[in-house]
């Protein structure tokens, strides 16, 4: 398995279809580890570079699966090579154990599954405000511990959906001045995540 430095090494010599920056990815690899979840479901793969990363944290805590959930668009779409380099990627760094993906509607894959099936959900699949609103909804129902929603295109309507989604306090959002950011919103025990209040971060 590779080391967090072969992984940043992977990552800077393979950056095509990449939405996650490097500090974000170390980020979630640090939440991850320390929660030691038995499993996460990750709604939006595109190529595989969060999952990497879930992944090797699931690894370097010695158990766990991540469940990643993509549509990769259609056929004859560029969005669809994204689906080989994210299998690709995974089997290069020899994680592909830790990790499931389904190529499912995110919205139809969530209504699949139990209340509270998840120990952490992560949200970073459709960006518009309808389908951020649609994913973290459903992402409320189904994690036990934690919710992380990333976004690095629309942050003005995804920020408004963590506000509307209401039921509870997000322990961490990004203020909506910024381009890209994390939202994290605690449903449970979650060691090692501090409240964190911003501009955007109490709703």
């Amino acid at each position: 398995m590779p080391s967090v430095n072969e992984l940043i090494a992977y990552d800077a010599a393979h950056t095509r279809w990449g939405g996650t920056a490097a500090q974000e990815k170390r980020c979630l690899y640090g939440i991850i580890l320390n929660a030691r979840p038995h499993r996460v479901i990750e709604i939006g793969v595109r190529g595989g570079h969060a999952t990497a990363w879930i992944a090797l944290a699931l690894e370097d805590a010695g158990r766990g699966h991540v469940v990643g959930v993509d549509k990769w668009a259609s056929p004859n779409s560029p969005y669809e090579l994204c689906y080989p380099a994210a299998v690709e990627r995974l089997e290069d760094l020899r994680l592909e154990h830790r990790v499931t993906l389904v190529r499912m509607d995110s919205i139809k894959f969530l209504r699949t599954q139990a209340n509270g099936s998840a120990e952490i959900v992560i949200v970073d699949g459709g960006h518009s405000y309808r389908q951020a609103l649609a994913d973290i909804r459903q992402a409320v129902r189904v994690a036990s511990r934690l919710i992380i929603v990333h976004d690095a295109t629309n942050i003005t309507d995804v920020n408004r959906a963590c506000k509307d989604v209401g039921g509870g306090t997000w322990l961490y959002g990004t203020p909506p001045t910024e381009s890209r950011g994390y939202w994290i919103r605690n449903v449970g025990p979650a060691p090692g995540i501090e409240h964190r209040k911003s501009e955007g971060g109490d709703r």
